[in-house]
């Protein structure tokens, strides 16, 4: 009887170490899709510089492409001037 305790605790610490492994994968999946999608390029040439300005970050390792409506700038306070950390625009 005790063998059988044991055998069953050892397949349920088995099974639940199976079950970790596939959520670290996917929540690893996901990061990689997520950068993946801000990586994507943004065609720039649609947006009407008449009413905006282009601002490129490179914070994080490749361009981000920010419009910033005419009438703002962006604040130079620290922290508040890459996209990764919160860009913040006011009038």
């Amino acid at each position: 009887m005790k063998k059988i305790i044991f055998l069953c605790l050892i397949l349920t610490f088995i099974i639940v170490g199976v079950i970790i492994l596939n959520v670290l994968q996917n929540v690893n999946s996901i990061s990689e899709i997520d950068e993946k999608s801000a990586k994507a390029s943004v065609d720039t040439s649609t947006w009407d510089t008449s009413k905006v300005t282009i601002v490129t970050d490179t914070s994080m390792g490749y361009e981000i492409n920010v419009p910033i409506p005419n009438g703002y700038v962006m604040s130079s306070a620290t922290g508040e001037t890459e996209v990764k950390t919160g860009l913040v625009i006011y009038e």
